[in-house]
């Protein structure tokens, strides 16, 4: 369903189906004895829905910042106040929560891994989510601009 509210239709839906994914492929990349257990799906769940808390603060961000500096201008310059602004903010979500989560399940914080291989990757899935979002803005304009008609994705 389309909404007047959501300008990057339809985003929502794809990141709920990909996050999963990028937490299977993330556990993939950072653990070399995957042993399929009860530890693996605690795991496995936690670190997907603290994907899915920091895509949503991302894409409240994002969306805060379209309406506030639109893209029309320096676009370049909006680009790296986004990519910076939303890798601040995820980084600190993911941080936190997986500090949180290690302090209540193990009583000792995140294992040494975690910030110097764990924390690099999951940056680049910000710059991915970025990325989306700015194909998905670019890809609206290009369709009203030379087709002159309602886009096929949702415009504003």
């Amino acid at each position: 369903m389309r909404s007047d509210n959501n300008p990057y239709y339809p985003d929502v839906k794809f990141f709920l189906i990909l996050i999963p994914f990028i937490s299977a492929f993330n556990y993939y990349l950072t653990y070399s004895n995957i042993r399929f257990n009860g530890h693996l799906l605690a795991t496995f769940t936690i670190e997907t829905v603290q994907g899915y808390l920091a895509w949503l603060a991302v894409r409240k961000l994002i969306l805060f910042l379209d309406k506030k500096m639109p893209y029309s201008g320096r676009p370049t310059g909006w680009i790296i106040i986004q990519l910076l602004s939303t890798l601040v903010l995820g980084l600190f979500i993911i941080i936190f929560l997986t500090e949180l989560t290690s302090w209540i399940a193990r009583g000792r914080p995140a294992a040494l891994h975690f910030y110097t291989r764990d924390i690099f990757i999951i940056s680049i899935w910000f710059f991915v989510i970025n990325g989306f979002y700015v194909a998905l803005h670019y890809i609206r304009e290009l369709s009203r601009r030379y087709h002159r008609r309602p886009c096929k994705i949702h415009c504003r």
